[in-house]
């Protein structure tokens, strides 16, 4: 009987806030014994010296307040008052002003739901000039739009629009290259898309006084000012996989509508509505090993690392880190610093290394790259495996993770996430060993507007159930409608063996 593994992709997350001198975040310590939801608000007056601004609407028919609350932040104490995911507060001088949010955002996907019938589709391969390697994950998208995609780790990709217009223009962009702005008329079908590295070495730019610790510091202290403030939803393609050696075991992907909160903290959970999903499952007879990604979605949602606050990101635990300025880059055409990190104590566990690329003018966080480090991955085998079997044993190879946020009329959202872990598997007693390799990828394909975007019961999922086992249905031709990340040659193989064997 074959046995079975749960694996997680785990992040030890602390929401302690963005680490702003705000008000609204700081650590408040009151408790409410069954009064109105108006004396509770006066008592909140008194210990802040903030005076209330709001619509009196806001609290009619409400229940009382019974709470007890210590060292919480001020806006979650307010939203499990209100317990309004649409209100949003702000304070000016000495006055707390409680809001209902608009709808920042003008819909250009109003298209959304109209993606069903595409006018306009074309796909091709990013290589560079040079050498002809392909761009894995390069960015494809709409200008002046939030429509986009993603090329596969092979440089290929798909692009669909509705309704182009004749004027539209589409940038394809990579760090570390010339971004291409092609306009839509001039596109075939499909074509051959080659972009220029640019090197700009440390030297030729003058930094004076600047340390890589301060340019930490000052983007999270521009967190509030470069990251949405209001809650939005985004239509996204998601995907994971298990591998065992080079063949698929399980291979799924869905397009996703996720309702995204606010980047502060919040008493609010994100929620994720699945419009459609397929799988492909191919399992060797002779494998008696099998295990399932768990909780991909929502280890994508938390690794939303600006918004939920990874210790590298974080003021307080900056001191366990060195910080080494490597390069400056573009990243769609803007100047951009890359700083690597490492801990200080890799021996550690849940210690990370990597590099962290920082917007030269915005001060904004646009990707980030780690991985844990090599003690720290030891230290926590156990912690990537839920279930296993005694007669096994499992040695994590490498856990690493990509997070990239693209900016949309002055702010800058979640684009794509990547997780990748690797495991060798060996019996005990066993000379032989298998490698193991699972990952969940997302991108963020449309934004609608500033909603709270409650989603019915019926729709929700649960973002940490198994993914795979929503569906055991694959067809080829499953996304005309829709954008989504190409599957890469050897799955295309797979795919058409399991075709063929049916």
């Amino acid at each position: 009987m074959k046995k079975l593994w749960s694996i997680g992709l785990f992040f030890f997350l602390s929401f302690v806030g963005n680490g702003q001198e705000n008000k609204l975040f700081l650590p408040l310590t009151i408790s409410f014994s069954d009064i109105s939801i108006d004396s509770a608000l006066r008592k909140i007056e008194l210990q802040t010296a903030l005076h209330f601004t709001f619509n009196s609407d806001l609290i009619k028919n409400s229940p009382r307040v019974k709470a007890d609350f210590q060292q919480v932040p001020l806006c979650i104490v307010l939203d499990s008052i209100f317990t309004n995911p649409r209100l949003d507060y702000k304070i000016i001088e000495n006055q707390l002003v409680v809001f209902e949010q608009t709808n920042r955002i003008v819909a250009n996907l109003a298209a959304s739901e109209n993606l069903l019938v595409p006018s306009f589709t074309f796909g091709g391969f990013i290589s560079d000039i040079d050498n002809g390697e392909p761009l894995p994950f390069a960015a494809i998208s709409l200008q002046n739009s939030t429509l986009g995609t993603m090329s596969n780790e092979e440089g290929v990709f798909s692009f669909k629009m509705a309704n182009p217009k004749a004027t539209d223009t589409i940038l394809i962009s990579y760090m570390g290259y010339q971004s291409l702005k092609l306009p839509l008329q001039t596109i075939g079908n499909s074509q051959h898309f080659r972009l220029q590295s640019v090197s700009i070495p440390l030297q030729e730019v003058v930094i004076r006084g600047l340390y890589p610790e301060n340019l930490i510091r000052l983007a999270i202290l521009y967190k509030e000012k470069n990251y949405p403030n209001q809650p939005f939803k985004q239509r996204a393609f998601y995907r994971e996989y298990i591998k065992r050696d080079k063949n698929y075991s399980i291979y799924s992907e869905g397009i996703l509508d996720i309702s995204k909160r606010a980047y502060r903290p919040t008493l609010f959970r994100e929620q994720v509505r699945l419009v459609k999903q397929r799988t492909f499952k191919s399992f060797n007879l002779e494998d008696s090993v099998q295990f399932k990604l768990h909780g991909g979605i929502q280890s994508s949602l938390d690794l939303d690392v600006v918004k939920n606050d990874f210790p590298f990101l974080m003021i307080e635990s900056m001191s366990d880190y060195v910080y080494q300025m490597r390069d400056m880059v573009l990243n769609d055409g803007k100047l951009t610093y890359k700083i690597e990190f490492n801990s200080k104590n890799p021996k550690m566990p849940f210690t990370y290394e990597g590099c962290i690329y920082i917007d030269v003018v915005s001060m904004a966080f646009v990707k980030i790259e780690f991985e844990y480090s090599k003690m720290a991955l030891l230290a926590m085998r156990n912690a990537f495996v839920l279930k296993r079997s005694p007669k096994l044993n499992i040695i994590p190879i490498f856990a690493q993770y990509s997070v990239s946020y693209k900016q949309f009329e002055g702010f800058y959202y979640i684009h794509h996430i990547k997780g990748e872990l690797g495991l060798k598997a060996k019996r005990k007693q066993k000379f032989l060993s298998s490698k193991y390799y699972a990952g969940f990828e997302m991108v963020a394909t449309e934004l609608s507007g500033n909603e709270s975007h409650q989603f019915v019961a019926n729709q929700k999922i649960n973002a940490s159930q198994i993914f795979s086992d929503l569906s055991s249905y694959y067809d080829l031709k499953f996304w005309e409608s829709e954008n989504f990340i190409l599957p890469e040659e050897d799955l295309m193989k797979a795919f058409e063996r399991l075709r063929l064997a049916k």
